[in-house]
């Protein structure tokens, strides 16, 4: 239980210093988890390398939309695969090129397991967003994994 011991008002405080007008939302981002891990290594924590790369599963509103990073390589063409629980109905993913927010392909028809193919023109990172556009309860839950050829 060494997290109890961690002060977690320090490494929050550390996530929000810096600059944003002189960076990027992304550059920001990493900036902020950047200074909280260091913070937390010199607690003696280590990096936890538990995160699936070809796979996330989450939880959204009805209506609700999250995005998450990708960076997919030229000429490597990628299937992303959707899924979500039994009280969603509709859930949609999205490919957005991350430089323009350009929507590149989608699969945004009315059932539960959308499927997008995409070869990617050059190496970039994009955004996966995820959609759900009907969901009977509160919350519904969702997964997607990213496969390629």
């Amino acid at each position: 239980m060494r997290w109890m011991s961690v002060p977690i008002a320090l490494i929050a405080g550390l996530l929000f210093v810096g600059d944003a007008s002189a960076q990027d939302w992304r550059q920001l981002v990493l900036s902020q988890l950047d200074k909280g891990g260091e913070t937390v290594r010199t607690l003696g924590q280590t990096d936890a390398n538990i995160l699936s790369r070809n796979q996330v599963i989450g939880m959204l509103e009805d209506g609700g939309t999250s995005y998450f990073e990708v960076k997919l390589e030229s000429g490597i063409s990628y299937l992303f695969t959707g899924a979500c629980d039994q009280d969603c109905t509709d859930l949609d993913l999205r490919l957005v090129r991350g430089a323009d927010f350009e929507v590149v392909e989608s699969d945004v028809e009315t059932d539960d397991v959308p499927v997008i193919i995409f070869t990617a023109p050059s190496t970039a990172l994009y955004l996966v967003g995820v959609d759900m556009a009907d969901c009977s309860e509160d919350i519904c839950y969702f997964g997607f994994r990213a496969y390629q050829q």
